[in-house]
């Protein structure tokens, strides 16, 4: 039983292959080599080498007997066919996870930057890519320290590479948003009153690149665990010419679902399909797994899930594993959340940033109730855009991840006054300082998803948060032991 649960949940993980979108994986084939600042390590002495990805250059420097780790610029280079499917006009190209600075150049031409290592982001390729030739792929990825990009400190290795998937994806010229911070452009509700739930919320964004008018059609076909139809629900979108983005909300009324739970995860799924309302021409179609429950925290009594008292027993997980580092397989992944669903847990903490969708898929599946933060820990810099990297982080947790029915809780930090800096002689300016950052944040995620919780975790000495005003800021507090 346990393989066979094994390969129905990794091949949830495939590439998907759909009439008007194709995804799949280039991990592949790859070369890399380290940076002009490894010179001195002696590490570029073999120049190119051939890897395939997930990877990173830290897989065993960390777990070695020598001090320290390479932390520095790396480069991937690959050629790329790039086929245009039939019925398709868009290249996309989707990474899952590169720590922690990336820069993509793609025959030559810078495409994208992103910054920041735990959270999936997509480029546009469509108008640098030569189609149907081979193109020159290279990829610049730095782990080095910035402190303007968080973690600035941890007890974690910051491993740097492009350590997670990477995917071509192909759609038509109208399509479900590629550019809603690396989401998939679908956000799915399951508004309720007090457990009595009437239905599900899909808010759906859109993305146009032609420049002349058209409407569309949005059809959400809403499936019960079993495959069966529940409901369908239809609407229209009107784009003006010269209008790129849209976004549309439809309601599928719903009653008495059948509920997620740890001991019966049951899940339904909303397939959204995108349709010319000329043509009936089928643009694009995106299934979005979801589930129906309702949770609450009571300082005395605990935590209650669909009205019933539910103690949360479990542990925190790292993305890490001995001679890998993090460039884990999907397998891997999934194989830490059998564990310990085995283990008669029922609750993970995902420490101390968004892990692989792997992760939050298995978690679903299996009936794990899971929190997820951004990597904000033992301290924050002054900088502005230190705040705005880290509000740029947590929007993209909260999108890329608020569809899955395991998680409960976004947390904005941990142990955020442990490493107090150095440089710091005014304690209370500081203090002020962490209390500003932490309260734009908890206002942010609460704005984003106000059916989810927010949390901070402190470490064994209260009397600082409480001089920084942080013990009350969050919906709940989380005390490391």
């Amino acid at each position: 039983m346990k393989r066979i649960l094994l390969v129905l949940l990794f091949l949830c993980r495939l590439s998907i292959v759909l009439v008007a979108r194709t995804q799949y994986s280039i991990n592949e084939g790859w070369e890399f080599r380290y940076g002009p600042d490894s010179v001195s390590s002696g590490r570029d002495k073999d120049g190119w080498r051939r890897i395939d990805l997930p990877h990173t250059w830290n897989a065993e420097d960390v777990d070695d007997e020598a001090g320290g780790y390479f932390r520095g610029k790396a480069f991937y280079r690959k050629k790329v066919m790039v086929v245009r499917p039939e019925g398709t006009a868009r290249v996309y190209i989707l990474f899952e996870g590169s720590n922690q600075e990336t820069r993509l150049y793609v025959n030559g031409h810078l495409v994208g930057h992103h910054r920041g290592g735990y959270s999936a982001f997509s480029f546009d390729l469509t108008d640098v890519v030569n189609f149907d030739r081979e193109n020159n792929l290279l990829i610049e990825v730095t782990n080095s320290h910035d402190r303007t990009i968080a973690p600035l400190s941890a007890d974690f290795n910051f491993f740097g590479g492009v350590y997670r998937d990477v995917w071509l994806v192909y759609t038509s010229q109208i399509h479900l948003s590629m550019d809603d911070v690396g989401s998939s452009g679908i956000s799915v509700r399951t508004p309720h009153d007090n457990g009595v739930f009437r239905g599900v919320s899909v808010l759906t964004k859109l993305d146009k690149h032609i420049s002349r008018r058209k409407t569309v059609r949005i059809v959400h076909t809403l499936f019960d665990g079993n495959n069966v139809v529940v409901r369908t629900s239809v609407g229209r979108v009107k784009f003006d010419a010269r209008q790129e983005q849209a976004s549309d909300e439809a309601f599928i009324p719903v009653s008495g679902p059948r509920l997620w739970s740890v001991d019966d995860p049951f899940l339904y799924t909303v397939l959204t399909r995108i349709y010319d309302a000329q043509t009936d021409e089928l643009l694009d179609e995106v299934p979005t797994r979801f589930g129906f429950r309702w949770f609450r925290f009571d300082p005395d009594k605990g935590f209650f899930l669909n009205g019933k008292h539910l103690k949360l027993i479990g542990t925190s997980r790292h993305q890490d594993f001995l001679k890998k580092g993090n460039a884990l397989t999907d397998d891997i992944h999934l194989r830490d959340v059998m564990k310990l669903k085995e283990m008669g847990a029922n609750f993970l903490r995902i420490a101390h940033y968004p892990h692989d969708p792997t992760v939050l898929d298995a978690c679903d599946r299996l009936g794990i109730v899971a929190s997820v933060e951004i990597p904000v820990v033992n301290a924050v810099d002054s900088s502005a855009l230190f705040l705005e990297n880290s509000q740029r982080m947590e929007l993209e947790m909260i999108r890329q991840n608020r569809n899955h029915p395991s998680v409960i809780m976004w947390g904005i930090m941990n142990e955020v006054l442990l490493r107090i800096p150095k440089e710091v002689q005014d304690k209370k300016s500081y203090f002020d300082l962490v209390h500003q950052i932490a309260a734009r944040l908890d206002t942010a995620a609460r704005a984003e998803d106000p059916d989810r919780c927010t949390f901070l975790a402190i470490h064994n000495a209260k009397e600082l948060y409480q001089q920084a005003g942080l013990m009350d800021l969050c919906m709940v507090l989380g005390l490391n032991l």
